[in-house]
C-alpha cells in the first residue's frame, strides 16, 4: 500500500516564524515554552530530512516537559521514520493518554497500527477520530479507515467508510478515487466511471487516476475515451510507472 493513499495533517505543529532560540537561559522558568519550540524545531527538521538534529530537538523538548503531547506525536513519528516500530508505538499511546481528546492523533496513530497489520485497533482510532466533534476534516478519518479496510481484505466495510467520508464531503477527492478503483475491482467499470469523473472535477489528474481511467474505458469499450487517457498519462507522467504498466498492455 502505497503511504501517498493515507490522508493525514501531518503532525499538526507549525514552525514558528523566524529564527527560534531554544537556550534554557532564555526561557528560564518557561521549560514549558521552551519545549513547545524544540517541538516546532525537531518537527521542521524531520519534514526536511535531518533525522538526528530532529531527534535532538525532540529528545530536548521531552527533557524539557515529560507531559507535552505534541512531542510524544513528533517523537512518534520519528521513530517510524527511524524503523523503531516499539517505540513509535510507546510514544503514540503516551501522547494519547495526555491528550485523549486530539483527532489528529488518532488518525495519524490509526495509520501506524494499519501499517503494523492491526486493523481492529486501527479502525477504532479512526472512528474515535472521525466522531470528535471538534474534527474539523472527519473525512480524512473515515477514508483511512477504508484504505485500511481494503488493506485487510473487507471491501463491503471500505466502501461504507469510503461513503461516510463522502458524506461529510461530497467533494474529498481522496474517497472519490478510492470509489472509482473499488468499483473497478468489483467489476462495475461504469460506476468507476462515474467517481473517476467527479475527482477530475475537484483535483488534477495523478498517475494513478489516469491509469484507472485506461482500463476503466477499456472495460467499458469506449477506444477514444481510452487513447485520450492514455495519452494524458505519457504526456504528463512519462516515467510513472503506471506510464510503464501502459507500455505493456
Amino acid at each position: 500500500m502505497s503511504a501517498c493513499r493515507w490522508v493525514s495533517m501531518g503532525l499538526a505543529i507549525v514552525l514558528v516564524a523566524g529564527c527560534a532560540t531554544t537556550d534554557d537561559r532564555r526561557f528560564e522558568g518557561s521549560l514549558d515554552e521552551a519545549a513547545r519550540i524544540n517541538t516546532q524545531l525537531g518537527a521542521a527538521y524531520m519534514e526536511q530530512g535531518q533525522l538526528q538534529v530532529a531527534r535532538e530537538k525532540l529528545v530536548r523538548a521531552l527533557e524539557q516537559n515529560s507531559s507535552y503531547a505534541p512531542a510524544h506525536t513528533a517523537m512518534a513519528e520519528l521513530q517510524v521514520r527511524l524503523g523503531d516500530t516499539e517505540k513509535a508505538d510507546e510514544h503514540y499511546k503516551r501522547s494519547i493518554r495526555l491528550d485523549a481528546d486530539n483527532p489528529e492523533t488518532r488518525n495519524n496513530y490509526g495509520v501506524f497500527l494499519c501499517d503494523q497489520g492491526r486493523w481492529r485497533d486501527a479502525e477504532r482510532q479512526f472512528i474515535r477520530a472521525a466522531r470528535d466533534r471538534d474534527y474539523s476534516t472527519p473525512e480524512y478519518a473515515y477514508a483511512n479507515a477504508g484504505v485500511c479496510a481494503r488493506i485487510s481484505e473487507d471491501d463491503q466495510k471500505a466502501e461504507e467508510f469510503f461513503q461516510q467520508a463522502l458524506r461529510v464531503n461530497p467533494g474529498f477527492h481522496s474517497a472519490l478515487l478510492e470509489m472509482a478503483e473499488l468499483k473497478y475491482d468489483q467489476g462495475e467499470p461504469a460506476a468507476s466511471r462515474q467517481f473517476l469523473q467527479r475527482y477530475h472535477q475537484v483535483v488534477r489528474p495523478t498517475a494513478r487516476s489516469l491509469w484507472l481511467g485506461v482500463r476503466t474505458e477499456r472495460e467499458l469499450g469506449d477506444r477514444e475515451r481510452e487513447r485520450e487517457y492514455a495519452r494524458r498519462l505519457r504526456e504528463h507522467f512519462p516515467d510513472s510507472r503506471e506510464t510503464r504498466q501502459l507500455g505493456g498492455s
